[in-house]
Order: C-alpha cells, then sequence, then structure tokens
C-alpha cells in the first residue's frame, strides 16, 4: 500500500482535496515532528486524516456479498464530512511557516535536493492555505491509498 498525503480545505460544507501529493512532508515526518516539537507548534502528524484510509480497510474486510455502504453526496465516499479530522487553517499555517523557516537556514540531514523539495511542498501548502486563514476556515492532510 503507497500512502499519500493531499492537503483537504473546507469551506462550510465545500471540501475540496487539492491533486497534489504531498510526498515529502510523509517521507521526512518523523524529522519534522521532531522539528516541530523544538519549534514549540504543532507537529505536522497531527494534521493527518486517517479516515479514508481506514475506510477502505472496512471495506477490504467486508463481505464480498455484503450491501455496498451509501456514497456520502458531499465527500463521494463512504464516509460524511463530519467522520473526517480538521484542524484550523491558522494552526497549520503556523506550523507550516515555522518548518520552511527553519529548513530555509538549517538543512536536514539528508541531502539538499530533499530539503528543496520539502520546502517546494511547505510552500505550496502556505500558498493554498493563506487566503483561506482569515476566513476561519479548517483543513487536513487526507491520507490515502
Amino acid at each position: 500500500m503507497a500512502v499519500t498525503l493531499h492537503l483537504t480545505t473546507l469551506d462550510g460544507r465545500q471540501l475540496q482535496c487539492h491533486p497534489q501529493a504531498m510526498r515529502q512532508l510523509l517521507i521526512h515526518l518523523d524529522t519534522l515532528d521532531a522539528q516541530c516539537r523544538s519549534l514549540g507548534v504543532t507537529p505536522v502528524s497531527e494534521f493527518i486524516d486517517l479516515t479514508d484510509l481506514e475506510w477502505q480497510e472496512v471495506m477490504d474486510l467486508a463481505a464480498a456479498d455484503a450491501e455496498p455502504p451509501a456514497i456520502d453526496p458531499e465527500t463521494g465516499c463512504g464516509y460524511a464530512i463530519e467522520d473526517m479530522e480538521w484542524l484550523s487553517v491558522g494552526s497549520g499555517m503556523v506550523t507550516f511557516e515555522a518548518l520552511a523557516a527553519h529548513l530555509q537556514h538549517n538543512p536536514l540531514a539528508e541531502n539538499t535536493g530533499s530539503r528543496d523539495s520539502l520546502l517546494k511542498e511547505l510552500q505550496q501548502c502556505l500558498e493554498i492555505l493563506a487566503p483561506l486563514e482569515s476566513l476561519g476556515l479548517y483543513f487536513n492532510l487526507t491520507a490515502r491509498d
């Protein structure tokens, strides 16, 4: 199973899962979480929503002859918006800004190319979330298979 993370935003009852997979955030998750703790900000792993993976696991375990679940019209899946974990865009902005600033001045133990790719993903998150922050909206990093 190749899990990917996707930035998903929620505006009222409208959710938008951004297509760009956040591969570097997932690859460096442990390192980023440790850095978040030292910076005093929310760890990236706390932004991850596992609802889709859990739903897929339930579907895999369900008997083949079981009645398929009703599809939620808002999510297009067998679960609703309320089943997902949502965090304030502001908390994500604080974390992503702190990590981006730290990485610009302190390279990862890994290679520079990896740092540059990670910074690019953090910048993408910031660009998507920045206009939503003042609106008091919500987001998560949706884990998908």
